[in-house]
């Protein structure tokens, strides 16, 4: 349960001092990392061989050559198979995807289909995108072309490795959208095993009453503190338990109420039910993976033109003294409280800052694809090639 100020950071515009305050809580698993294979080798590599006999020091007869040759053909035939042995379980293990320290073989070639019908403007403006990525990644040997229908990625020269096809290959959809409550962690059913469970498409139902977060709820009242302001405890709403979190493959995803988990390891588990977006990535210009006063890492972003500026300025405004939930690709990312020092609201100036327990990657990987666009259509990884 959250206290009154527990998870929370302000949101103020980046030419006014930030307020002190907690950053909010929650990071998404990630799958773990495939066990090193070296070891299984160096085993089976012993079994095969067995004890190797030693010399030792011995001195040599003309009765004593021929079993010391014999012995020495014999111990470098048993090597020879080894290293033949070695050879098939190496061989073995790459056809299967996986080298011999346990990564997942690199690739000259890899194919993405589209995620339900694309046009085929859709499909170049996807192409358009991944390119611009790749570029900024400092992957332009990288060629992307759209061939029958799909996206094939190749090089000539060097390999693609897989963390680089999953940097790029992000849909990318960035949303702000009120905060109506928080939820518990969703229940895991016994004797689940899983690391991850499965999103669901639907309908989220509505925060109770004692746990919603409006602006008379939350009561924010700016003082003298050193946090700034003070806030009403709300606690998690529990009847979120049995509900899955939302997947992004939901009908009208944008404009649906939505329970979704945070990034940040603070979260321990407890999730976000949020509003319809009231604006997306589309209206920002550019964004920088900065640190802030102190010291974290944190997305600086500039709003498209007059428009993007105005949009902002609106949807700040719409949520002053209450909290904003921002997230990309079903993962909220920040969750700030709106200007909670002021008494009144003032604008941004087209300007503003996602932070919330960033790494420096996180931040970065955030500014990228805030920089390069949404695909217009998702995608998913259908063959890789040697």
């Amino acid at each position: 349960m959250r206290t009154s100020s527990e998870g929370l950071h302000s949101l103020v515009p980046i030419k006014n001092t930030p307020a002190a305050g907690h950053r909010p809580r929650g990071r998404a698993t990630t799958p773990s990392a495939l066990r090193p294979a070296s070891s299984l080798l160096e085993r089976q590599t012993s079994e095969l061989a067995g004890p190797v006999p030693s010399l030792g020091h011995m001195t040599l007869g003309p009765s004593d050559f021929g079993k010391t040759r014999r012995r020495s053909d014999r111990i470098s035939l048993m090597l020879r198979r080894c290293v033949a042995m070695l050879g098939v379980i190496t061989m073995t293990m790459m056809a299967d995807g996986v080298s011999p320290a346990g990564a997942v073989v690199s690739s000259h070639t890899a194919t993405y289909a589209p995620v339900g019908p694309a046009t085929a403007a859709q499909l170049k403006a996807d192409a358009r995108i991944l390119t611009l990525r790749l570029d900024r990644l400092g992957a332009s040997f990288v060629h992307v072309a759209v061939a029958n229908g799909d996206i094939v990625l190749s090089s000539a020269r060097r390999a693609i490795s897989v963390s680089l096809l999953n940097e790029v290959d992000q849909t990318a959809q960035l949303y702000f959208r009120p905060v109506l409550c928080y939820a518990y962690p969703e229940h895991v059913p016994q004797g689940d095993t899983s690391q991850t469970l499965p999103r669901g498409v639907e309908s989220v139902p509505t925060c109770a009453p004692a746990s919603q977060l409006t602006a008379a709820d939350l009561r924010v009242t700016p003082n003298a503190s050193p946090q700034g302001y003070s806030i009403e405890t709300v606690p998690p709403d529990s009847q979120y338990v049995d509900e899955p979190s939302t997947s992004v493959d939901k009908p009208g995803y944008a404009t649906s109420i939505v329970l979704l988990p945070g990034l940040s390891p603070a979260d321990n588990g407890e999730r976000y039910v949020l509003g319809p977006a009231q604006m997306s990535g589309r209206s920002i210009s550019s964004a920088k993976a900065v640190r802030d006063q102190t010291g974290a890492w944190v997305v600086d972003y500039n709003l498209a033109g007059s428009a993007g500026s105005e949009l902002w300025g609106h949807v700040a405004e719409e949520n002053f003294h209450q909290i904003l939930g921002i997230e990309l690709d079903g993962v909220v990312y920040s969750a700030p409280l709106i200007q909670p020092t002021q008494s009144s609201f003032s604008s941004f100036d087209g300007k503003g800052e996602i932070s919330g327990d960033l790494t420096k990657g996180e931040a970065q990987q955030l500014a990228l694809v805030m920089n390069s666009g949404t695909i217009p259509v998702p995608l998913r990884l259908l063959t890789v090639q040697s």
